[in-house]
C-alpha cells in the first residue's frame, strides 16, 4: 500500500475536523462547547454565557471545519481511486488541506482569544505545530516515492528557445530576402 502515512495523517485530520464541526453544530450556540471540545484544558475556567451573535460564529466554525474536513476526505479519495494514475494532484490537494486546516485554527484562535478563553494561543499553536508536522511528513513520503512531479529540465527548456531562434530567424531570412543567393 502507498502512501501510508499520508492515508494515516488525513484520516487523522479529517476526524479531528469533523469532531469540531458536529461539536459546533451541537452546541446550540454555544462557543464553550467547541472550546472544551478543542482545549480539554479550559473547559473548567470558562463563564461565558451563550450570546446571540455566537450562533453565527459556531455556525461559521461549523461550516470552516467540515470544508477542512472534506478537503483531507478529497485527499484520501485521490490516493484511494487514483492508485494506478498520476497521484501528484493528490499531494496538491493534501497540501491545500493543510494550508486551509492552519488558516481555520489560526482564525479559531483569534476569535476565543478575542472572546477572552484562557489558553487559546497555547492551543492553537500545538494545533499548528501538529499540522506543520504532519505536512512535512507527508511531504517527504512523497518525495520518498517519487511522485512529485519535478522542475522541467532545463536542457530541454534551453534547446527549444534555440530551436525557436533558429526557426524566427529563419523565417525572417525569408520573408526580407536576406539569406538568398540568386
Amino acid at each position: 500500500m502507498r502512501f501510508v502515512i499520508t492515508q494515516i495523517l488525513a484520516v487523522h485530520w479529517l476526524l479531528t475536523f469533523a469532531l469540531v464541526a458536529a461539536a459546533a453544530l451541537g452546541a446550540d450556540g454555544a462557543l464553550v462547547e467547541i472550546v472544551r471540545t478543542v482545549l480539554p484544558s479550559a473547559g473548567d475556567h470558562l463563564t461565558l454565557a451563550a450570546r446571540p451573535v455566537e450562533a453565527v460564529l459556531t455556525g461559521a466554525i461549523a461550516i470552516a471545519c467540515a470544508t477542512v474536513a472534506a478537503m483531507f476526505l478529497w485527499t484520501l479519495l485521490m490516493i484511494w481511486m487514483g492508485e494506478n494514475d498520476d497521484t501528484g494532484e493528490a499531494h496538491s490537494v493534501g497540501v491545500l488541506a493543510h494550508g486551509c486546516a492552519i488558516a481555520v485554527v489560526s482564525g479559531l484562535m483569534v476569535l476565543l482569544t478575542g472572546s477572552g478563553f484562557p489558553g487559546a494561543i497555547a492551543g492553537a499553536a500545538i494545533m499548528i505545530a501538529a499540522l506543520s508536522a504532519s505536512y512535512a511528513a507527508m511531504t517527504f513520503e512523497w518525495k520518498e516515492q517519487g511522485e512529485i512531479a519535478v522542475a522541467p529540465d532545463l536542457g530541454q527548456a534551453a534547446a527549444r528557445m534555440m530551436a525557436l531562434g533558429a526557426a524566427h530567424s529563419t523565417v525572417l531570412s525569408n520573408i526580407t530576402g536576406r539569406g538568398r543567393s540568386d
